[in-house]
């Protein structure tokens, strides 16, 4: 057998075939990664290469639930900005907020899934809680105060328990 004439299939209509197929396939993958969640995107004002990793807020959405022992929690839309290697928690609010002030409770409960999302990810973590369509607010990330509600999981469960609060004092004058 000489091998000046085997044939490596760079000239074949098979290989040809097959780079169409993979390319087309690729491109499809590619484009849906970065179309799904195009809205939710758009809402929360966030680039479009960015990826959408879970989410209740649209009908065949998947929320991704995140969570240690003590605490588990499912952020509304959970998105991944490949450029700044960050993870994204957004929370999604319909009431409008004109006054830009995140409530105590909706702080803590994006604190909570930021610092759940930062442990279990290992990436820089950023908060965004959207009122409305329009109002969008950045929550940053405290870790003192993601220790404090950590903190809390024995009394919340004590207080379910005797259907009483242990203490009564509100977690911001503690």
């Amino acid at each position: 057998m000489d091998i000046s004439s085997f044939d490596y299939g760079l000239s074949s209509d098979l290989f040809w075939a097959v780079l169409g197929v993979g390319t087309t396939i690729l491109a499809f993958v590619v484009y849906r990664w970065l179309i799904y969640g195009y809205r939710i995107k758009n809402h929360f004002q966030l680039p479009i290469y960015s990826i959408l990793i879970g989410t209740d807020l649209i009908e065949k959405g998947k929320p991704l639930r995140l969570g240690n022992r003590k605490v588990v929690g499912q952020p509304d839309a959970l998105i991944f900005n490949p450029f700044e290697w960050a993870l994204i928690v957004c929370e999604y609010k319909s009431r409008d907020n004109q006054g830009q002030r995140v409530t105590d409770y909706e702080q803590y409960q994006v604190i909570t899934y930021m610092g759940l999302a930062k442990r279990f990810w290992c990436w820089r973590v950023k908060g965004i809680v959207l009122y409305g369509k329009s109002t969008l607010v950045e929550v940053h990330f405290d870790k003192s105060m993601y220790k404090r509600l950590l903190g809390l999981v024995a009394e919340v469960k004590r207080s379910k328990q005797d259907w009483y609060p242990v203490n009564k004092t509100p977690l911001k004058n503690r």
